[in-house]
């Protein structure tokens, strides 16, 4: 899930870079538009990114259920 959430995000950032670049009517004179699409994208990539230092930190999440009180160093 993480993943794809990761993928999506992508191709929407690409997306947006694109058509901000091959000067799209959509974006023409309106920094409003192009400030709400960025945050469209940049908080779920906060979040994806959130997801994945939390599964990977320490050996997952599954390491840390199995051993709740091993001392970290």
């Amino acid at each position: 899930m993480i993943a794809f959430i990761t993928v999506a995000n992508l191709f929407a950032a690409v997306r947006l870079v694109r058509d901000i670049l091959t000067s799209n009517k959509l974006f023409a004179g309106n920094a409003h538009r192009v400030a709400s699409h960025r945050r469209v994208i940049w908080a779920p990539n906060v979040i994806a990114f959130g997801l994945w230092y939390w599964d990977l930190d320490r050996a997952g999440a599954a390491a840390r259920a199995h051993q709740p009180y091993a001392a970290t160093r």
